[in-house]
This record gives structure tokens, sequence and C-alpha cells, in this order.
């Protein structure tokens, strides 16, 4: 996957390969990383970092904390693949699970119009409750499943047709 990532007047375009659950590859112009997300924090190239991260009220990140020291940041993720005229890709609607887990709750049906940021559903994965937001303005064309499903890794949980 590719991203852009703005911090402060900073602008660098990244690679970046998942190799685990909690697992990441990021290639920076010719620098490597590896990188393991923990509890405590985050492991650069073996080196521990403690890292927390803000988001904004439409639940973007919009900033970090690396080690006491707070970072404004901007992620955009670029796709090679045909875009829509707003920017998203044909699957970006295609709501997946990010990891295997259960449905706690349900915030949508069909043919329900939702805006960014509005919360679909919430997921219990590894004892932590993730609430999935809606990526963009649109109108909910299908619900896969129910509060109480055990889902798995990338199983499209709802899908989303982007308004025009």
């Amino acid at each position: 996957m590719k991203l852009f990532l703005k911090t402060g007047e900073d602008k660098s375009q990244l690679n970046v390969k998942r190799t685990g659950s909690s697992n990441y590859i990021v290639e920076k112009s010719d620098k490597h990383y590896d990188i393991i997300f923990t509890k405590n924090g985050v492991y650069v190239n073996g080196k521990h970092y403690f890292l927390n991260t803000h988001s904004n009220l439409n639940g973007d990140l919009d900033s970090i904390v690396l080690d006491g020291e707070f970072f404004p940041v901007e992620v955009q993720k670029i796709d090679d693949r045909k875009t829509s005229q707003h920017g998203y890709s044909p699957d970006a609607g295609k709501i997946k699970a990010v990891l295997a887990g259960k449905i706690i709750s349900m915030h949508v049906e069909n043919n329900q119009k939702v805006k960014k940021g509005d919360l679909l559903l919430v997921l219990e994965a590894m004892k932590m409750e993730n609430e999935i937001r809606a990526p963009f303005n649109g109108i909910i064309s299908k619900v896969n499943v129910e509060s109480g499903n055990l889902v798995i890794k990338d199983e499209i949980l709802v899908e989303l047709q982007e308004i025009k």
C-alpha cells in the first residue's frame, strides 16, 4: 500500500507492507523500517518508542505523540487504481474487518444515508472495541453482518455506495 505522509512541511511517500497481525515494513526513499505495534508503544528496527495517537471528530488520525513529542500528521492513502470523482477507489465502499472478532453492535441498516465519520458498527477484536466509521458520504447498499456475529479478517461487513 502506498501512503502520502505530511508532517509539518515535510511531505513523503511511503510504501507499507503488512507482514503480521501488528508487524509492518515501511519504506521511504532508500530507507527501510521494521515496525511492530504493541500495547505499550511501537518498535522501530528493534528500538522501543512510547506511542499515542489522537483522532479528530471524524475519526481521522490527526496527531501522534512519540516518546512525549507531539507531531501533527496528515495521512492520505494513494490508490493506483481508477478512482471515483471524489478520489475513492472502487473497493473503498467495501468495509472489511481489519481483524477477526465479534460484532458488538450495529448502527446502520440497508438504504440508510451516512456521512463521513458516522459510526457503522463496533467490532470487538483482541479484547478491544473498534469503532468502524464511514470513510465517505454514502448510502448503505448492503449489511452483511448483525450483532453477535463472529467475523474473520477481511470479511466484508458493510457495503457503502458513494453519494455523488
